[in-house]
């Protein structure tokens, strides 16, 4: 028994070694796609700020009214659950949708592009109610249902619809009670063999029932955002869309989803910001430098980036008298076609 003993403790000790410096290797070097799985972050380890179980219908939400700290940084979350003060005083209604960019992760509240959008506005009399809406990990189908569910009944003049390379994807499993969120947002060697061939079940962005694949899933979502455009334009509101890049290299297969819906949004007639040019002429090219963590390739931008985005913002609304309620573009048909009626996740 004791000679079997060593020889097992051996073994379980080079093992626990191996994956110590798979784990240290990942997150040390460039190991090409390897290395892409995001390195373990803590978004909102107890779940503070997020609400996930009693929200069947997008998965999860920020907390309403909670005031704390996430990622080391003073948050607020107003009565609508989005990050910000409440949209008093006077001016048309803004909102901002899109996941952790537009939620400003990284960086304070103040520095998040949606309230320098709202600053520069006001500076420039022209002053906007503003609620940036931006959640972690949403994808496009949790902000059209979040939008339609909690936000459509404020009736705001204008959507910055913020998309990411991700955003056709299925909804992602941002974080959940279980050993398999706990591992996801701690270790970069899980993340990494969970985004790969080798993870046996659907990983973090798991597909409904309703879908085939991830490819029908894609084109349900674009038919959808024909649908959502075109009805709210018909309620009198405006769109501007903004395309956020991964900073630093793109990876394989994420920029025809993007492109994707770019296409739609110009098809529907909505103006289109691509902050990939903006950032390279920026940075003479160097666009991860405005990364909050260039070393990591961390997607989010630090407040450089997010100044150049409210930036071209402000320039678009302005330019295009995006909040002119006379300037509306004519509205087209919604589409026939009945899509599934199914929880977003």
């Amino acid at each position: 028994m004791k000679r079997a003993l060593f020889p097992t403790l051996a073994v379980l000790l080079g093992m626990a070694v191996a994956l110590l410096a798979a784990e240290w290797a990942l997150r040390t070097f460039d190991l090409g796609p390897l290395s892409r799985a995001p390195a373990p972050m803590a978004v909102d380890p107890d779940l503070i700020f997020h609400q996930h179980d009693p929200d069947p219908v997008v998965g999860y939400t920020m907390r309403p009214g909670k005031e704390g700290k996430m990622q080391n940084l003073p948050t607020r979350i107003n009565q609508h659950g989005c990050r910000g003060d409440e949209p008093t005083g006077e001016g048309p209604l803004v909102v901002a949708l899109g996941d952790s960019i537009t939620f400003g992760a990284g960086v304070h509240e103040a520095q998040a592009f949606p309230a320098l959008v709202a600053g520069e506005l006001a500076r420039r009399e022209r002053p906007v109610r503003m609620l940036g809406c931006g959640v972690s990990g949403y994808n496009l189908e949790q902000m059209m249902a979040r939008y339609d569910r909690d936000l459509a009944p404020l009736a705001p003049s204008l959507i910055l619809l913020n998309l990411f390379a991700d955003d056709l994807s299925p909804a992602y499993v941002l974080q959940d009670r279980s050993f398999t969120s706990w591992l996801r947002f701690r270790s970069a060697l899980f993340r990494a063999v969970e985004r790969s061939k080798l993870w046996p079940g659907t990983g973090n962005r798991p597909v409904p029932s309703w879908a085939r694949d991830q490819r029908e899933y894609g084109q349900a979502m674009l038919e959808r955002l024909t649908t959502f455009i075109r009805r709210h334009r018909a309620d009198g509101t405006q769109f501007l869309a903004i395309t956020h890049p991964l900073l630093g290299t793109p990876l394989h297969g994420t920029a025809g989803p993007l492109e994707q819906l770019v296409m739609l949004a110009a098809k529907e007639g909505v103006p289109v910001l691509r902050m990939r040019p903006v950032y390279a002429e920026a940075t003479d090219g160097d666009i991860l430098s405005l990364s909050i963590n260039p070393g990591g390739k961390d997607p989010h931008p630090n407040p450089g980036g997010h100044r150049l985005i409210a930036e071209q913002i402000v320039n678009a609304i302005v330019d295009g008298d995006l909040l002119d309620p006379t300037n509306r573009p004519p509205s087209a048909p919604i589409a026939d076609r009945a899509l599934p009626d199914e929880p977003a996740v």
